[in-house]
Order: C-alpha cells, then sequence, then structure tokens
C-alpha cells in the first residue's frame, strides 16, 4: 500500500473521526487492531472495505487510492445526470442515481490471483469506471489486450465482469474471464467444457479443467460507442 495512500487514509480518520482511528474503525465496521495495520502499512483494506470508506466520508475512490480530484462526490452520482446508458438486463434506459462504483483492474491483479492474495484491492487497481446497478452481483472490469475474440472484443475495450456464483454448467455459450496461462487471464466462450476464441488458429480452444473463471463478461465497452450486451451462443 502506497504512503500517499495512508496519508488520505489518516485525513479521513481526522476528518471523520477526530483522529481516533478506532472510532473511524466502528464507523466503517472494522476492528480497531485492524485499523491500525491499516494505517501502519501491515495490512491492505480490500475493495468492500475502501467502498465503505469512500460512502461513509463522501470520498471517491479515485481520491482515495489514487489522489485524483475531485475528492467528494457521492458514489452513485459519478455520472453526469445527463447521461443515459442501454440498461443490459433489458429495463430500458437507466439515470446516473442507478449507477454504481466499479474498480478496473490492472495487469497486476492476475499476478496476485497466482499468489493467493485479494483480487480487488488497492494495489491491483488502475482506476474506477461507472456501471448501471441493474447489473447486479459484484462487479469489476478490466482492458481486453489481445485480439483473440475479435471483432467482437477488441483490444482497449472495457469489459464489465460479473463476479458472481460461477457455475459452468449454467454458463454454457457466454464469454468469461479465464485464466488461460499463468498469470494471464483472457475472455473465453464457455461451450462444451471448452474455452473458445474466435481465431481458433491463433488461439487453440482450451480445456476447462481446473482453469479458474474469473466471471462472466456482462458488458463491453468501445470508444465512442453505446455499451453492448455480451452475446450467447447456443450449447
Amino acid at each position: 500500500m502506497s504512503e500517499d495512500f495512508i496519508t488520505r487514509l489518516r485525513i479521513l480518520v481526522d476528518e471523520c473521526a477526530d483522529g481516533v482511528y478506532s472510532r473511524f474503525g466502528k464507523i466503517i465496521h472494522v476492528s480497531a487492531t485492524t485499523m491500525q495495520r491499516y494505517l501502519e502499512d501491515r495490512a491492505q483494506p480490500g475493495y468492500d472495505i475502501v467502498r465503505r470508506i469512500c460512502l461513509t466520508c463522501g470520498v471517491t475512490p479515485n481520491w482515495l487510492l489514487f489522489g485524483w480530484e475531485p475528492k467528494y462526490g457521492a458514489q452513485n452520482k459519478s455520472a453526469p445526470e445527463a447521461i443515459r446508458i442501454v440498461d443490459l438486463a433489458g429495463a430500458g434506459e437507466v439515470m446516473a442515481s442507478d449507477f454504481v462504483t466499479v474498480p478496473i483492474l490492472g495487469e497486476s491483479a492476475w499476478e496476485a490471483v497466482e499468489k493467493g492474495l485479494t483480487l480487488i484491492g488497492p494495489n491491483t487497481m488502475e482506476g474506477f469506471t461507472i456501471a448501471p446497478a441493474v447489473l447486479g452481483g459484484r462487479l469489476c472490469a478490466c482492458r481486453a489486450k489481445d485480439e483473440s475474440m475479435s471483432p467482437e472484443i477488441i483490444p482497449g475495450d472495457l469489459l464489465l465482469i460479473n463476479l458472481g456464483r460461477i457455475e459452468p454448467q449454467k454458463m454454457a455459450g457466454k464469454l468469461v474471464l479465464t485464466q488461460v496461462a499463468p498469470s494471464q487471464m483472457a475472455v473465453r466462450r464457455l461451450l462444451r467444457n471448452y474455452l473458445f476464441s474466435n481465431d481458433p488458429h491463433r488461439f487453440p480452444p482450451l480445456p476447462v479443467g481446473k482453469r479458474r473463471i474469473v466471471g462472466i463478461v456482462a458488458q463491453i465497452r468501445r470508444d465512442s460507442e453505446k455499451p453492448v450486451k455480451a452475446a450467447s451462443l447456443e450449447n
């Protein structure tokens, strides 16, 4: 955890709990011992705790984690009121008040997974985006890196991943974020216990086996385009 993060956390302890870390811990529902470990860089809060701190103190996750302005802003007001976005669950358009904050994972997230560490934490995120609350589940986002699913997904696309309960037998035909090599994740389509790319010559099918499936691709975002729902194929 960076010293800058700890400095900003101490600022919030001063502002929200008169500088008493045990009191701040009660506010965000963690023990005084855990709070002390955060402030002494002996432990790092997971995404759920970071989100709780932001909601409690009214600060933005980008400010707390990275020092990016603005500092203050209600979490469900991250998008301008004029923004409209296609609701992928089929309920029509949603307003900014129906958005949630979603962490964008960096490449270090997959290295953390290999080491048995937390997937979503201050050291694995490169920023935040917003998503319709109706997508449900626990969401994260990541950037597509290769052309294995082109033209459906191209490098640079932002992918929203639903980290809900993984049940492969119910995910046939869906796009999933999965492990393709040590410390490397990619999107593949799950069919009949195999993971398929859109370019089987360059990216051959992989057996599911014991590969880690992180979640289902819920939304694909591309610059200057409306978000689109990840397509499914019949099994």
